[in-house]
């Protein structure tokens, strides 16, 4: 079953789906890589792969077009506004601007945990 990302565009009468995926080659098969801000759904980061290397996307149209922002260490993302929070292997960042500038939150985690690993999924609470 190919993976796809698809966007509703008419829900009242009878839906009209889109496939919005990046690509046909980078798809969003990470679970939580879907980072949606809820108060400006135009605003859509994702992380997606070929298989074998994961990709950072954005896109501020909501998926009319997509940013490649290139490889990365992402799995997942989350949005709240300009904030975003980054985790994956080794990774767990911050960005309070869009994503301009981001900065490493790791801090002394792979004191208290042995190693850092790879994170798949981050819970927020506001």
């Amino acid at each position: 079953m190919a993976r796809v990302l698809y966007k509703v565009t008419t829900f009242t009468a009878t839906d009209t789906w889109t496939d919005v995926s990046p690509t046909t080659d980078y798809i969003p098969e990470l679970p939580y890589g879907l980072g949606i801000d809820i108060s400006d759904s135009t605003q859509i980061e994702l992380m997606a792969t070929d298989g074998t290397t994961p990709r950072y996307y954005s896109s501020s149209n909501t998926a009319t077009s997509w940013t490649n922002n290139g490889t990365t260490n992402y799995r997942t993302v989350k949005r709240i506004g300009d904030a975003l929070i980054f985790a994956g292997v080794g990774a767990l960042d911050l960005s309070v601007d869009g994503g301009t500038t981001v900065s490493d939150k790791t801090g002394n985690l792979a004191v208290v945990w042995g190693a850092i690993g790879t994170i798949k999924q981050v819970l927020i609470v506001v």
